[in-house]
C-alpha cells in the first residue's frame, strides 16, 4: 500500500491510499489536471525528483513549438511531455 499524509494540527493527520490511477498532476502551462500513468511516474523516479518535474500537457506542447522555449532557465528544468491520448481532464 502507498499512501501520502498531511498533518493537519498536533494529532490530527489524514492519510489517503493511491492507485494507479488516482495520482494527478497539473500542466505547467495551463493548469489542466492529467491523470499519472506508470510510464511518467517510472521517468520520475528513474531521472528526477517529484519537486523539480515539470509535466506539459500536449495542447500545450503543440502551441509552444516554435516559440523559443530554449531559454536558459528552462534548460536545467525536468519537463515531461504526455501524449493526447494520455491527457485527462478529470472532472472534480
Amino acid at each position: 500500500m502507498f499512501y501520502t499524509k498531511v498533518k493537519i494540527s498536533d494529532g490530527v493527520e489524514i492519510k489517503v491510499q493511491f492507485y494507479e490511477n488516482s495520482l494527478f498532476t497539473q500542466c505547467t502551462s495551463c493548469n489542466k489536471e492529467l491523470v499519472v500513468d506508470n510510464e511518467l511516474l517510472l521517468s520520475v523516479l528513474n531521472e528526477g525528483c517529484f519537486h523539480s518535474t515539470k509535466v506539459i500537457c500536449s495542447t500545450c506542447t503543440k502551441s509552444n513549438r516554435g516559440r523559443g522555449n530554449g531559454s536558459e532557465q528552462n534548460k536545467n528544468k525536468k519537463v515531461h511531455l504526455l501524449s493526447s491520448w494520455r491527457d485527462q481532464k478529470m472532472n472534480s
